[in-house]
């Protein structure tokens, strides 16, 4: 396997991983919203239960991602030195 094909799968399984975050943040706080228009006494047992669990894991799958596996460094060409003027 190819260095180009290991960055391509270790690109697509971290998008993948921080496309699940961000929907588990979405999810979250669609659940919250829906919480605060809704006027009864388990509204808040709906805030706290599903949607502050689902951001506060959403958000911490995100930084685990970020922090476990840093984005691949692309490695171009160096730039070619510039001429000292005469």
């Amino acid at each position: 396997m190819s260095s180009a094909e290991i960055s391509t799968a270790d690109t697509s399984r971290r998008r993948r991983r921080l496309s699940l975050a961000a929907w588990m943040i979405a999810a979250g706080l669609v659940i919250e919203l829906v919480s605060l228009i809704w006027s009864h006494p388990t509204a808040f047992l709906l805030f706290l239960a599903p949607g502050a669990v689902l951001v506060a894991v959403g958000v911490a799958a995100f930084l685990w991602e970020i922090a476990t596996n840093p984005a691949p460094v692309e490695r171009d060409e160096p730039a070619p030195a510039a001429k000292a003027a005469d």
